[in-house]
């Protein structure tokens, strides 16, 4: 393939081209960027320099051109840029401002883990929007925002999550992902867990021996945030041996720990216990573990799906 120098050379030498080639050349100096970047450099330029660099300029118009048809230069997410190298005009691809943008989102987007989540909800944000919440769901929102500055101002503190509880649809999940994406875009990380999703995929890694991989990886979350609590089926080993388990000790190192549920702390309670006094202990010891973790919110409103 004809490099650009060889193709700005064979006008050059040419005598049938030789007036395209000048024609060219002048189509290139007047070239708005070009001209602000040799009036920049114009003390550290000549003659010289600049006719040593035409094929330089020419690759820079030409790239300008292919951003403007295509929508991207040759290398995608960066654009070119003049720049005075060592007796010569240079071009250097600069990434551009989409491109950073869409880079720092991949980032933020690394730092919220999910399983089995709402599509989306490493994308939100607390937002103006969502701040004007609605009397049932104010006293929630206003929790989390200041948990969010609070934790900004010193993660290694001991912070008390949320038990949002209220009826189907009324934004609590929607909730914890805003305060999950928030974080993230301030370089904080968390770990979004659907309960009833977490207890199949447990169940499945029975057989594969990697139960204790995954609640090691869970219970150790710098934020913890578990959705839907008591949407599960509940036996007594996903109670003593998955929620005790991850509760205890987010409790003993004083790890933030926020929930979901539809279902009050009295009604939780029916939820957690069995048929046998020795049930109804061990759900009243996760309880206390939960209220430690936890400060119940009523959310209530109207169903946001329907907003």
């Amino acid at each position: 393939m004809e490099s650009i120098r060889d193709h700005l050379e064979r006008y050059q030498h040419n005598g049938v081209f030789k007036e395209t080639y000048q024609k060219l050349i002048a189509q290139m100096m007047m070239d708005e960027d070009v001209k602000e970047f040799l009036k920049e450099h114009e003390s550290e330029l000549n003659e010289q320099i600049i006719a040593n660099s035409y094929s330089k300029l020419y690759e820079f118009i030409k790239e300008k051109e292919r951003i403007q048809i295509k929508g991207h230069s040759q290398n995608p997410g960066f654009a070119p840029k003049l720049m005075l190298n060592v007796g010569y005009i240079d071009v250097v691809y600069q990434a551009t401002d989409e491109f950073l943008l869409q880079e720092e989102q991949r980032q933020v987007a690394k730092r919220i883990q999910t399983l089995e989540m709402p599509k989306g909800i490493a994308e939100l944000r607390l937002s103006p929007n969502f701040l004007d919440a609605g009397k049932g769901r104010i006293n929630a929102v206003k929790y989390i925002v200041e948990f969010c500055k609070a934790y900004q101002d010193n993660p290694r503190a001991e912070h008390k999550g949320a038990y949002l509880y209220g009826t189907y649809g009324i934004g609590k999940t929607h909730l914890l992902g805003c305060l999950a994406g928030e974080l993230a875009s301030k370089g904080y990380s968390s770990y979004l867990v659907h309960f009833p999703s977490l207890v199949v995929e447990l169940k499945e890694a029975i057989a594969k021996n990697k139960v204790n991989e995954k609640l090691d990886i869970i219970k150790k979350a710098s934020i913890l945030m578990i959705d839907d609590i008591g949407g599960e089926s509940l036996s007594a080993w996903i109670r003593d041996d998955v929620l005790m388990v991850i509760l205890d000790y987010r409790m003993r190192q004083h790890l933030p720990t926020f929930f979901t549920s539809n279902l009050d702390f009295d009604s939780l309670v029916e939820h957690l216990k069995g048929t046998s006094v020795e049930d109804e202990r061990k759900s009243q010891r996760l309880m206390e573990r939960i209220k430690v973790l936890a400060k119940p919110m009523e959310m209530r409103g109207a169903n946001r799906r329907d907003e």
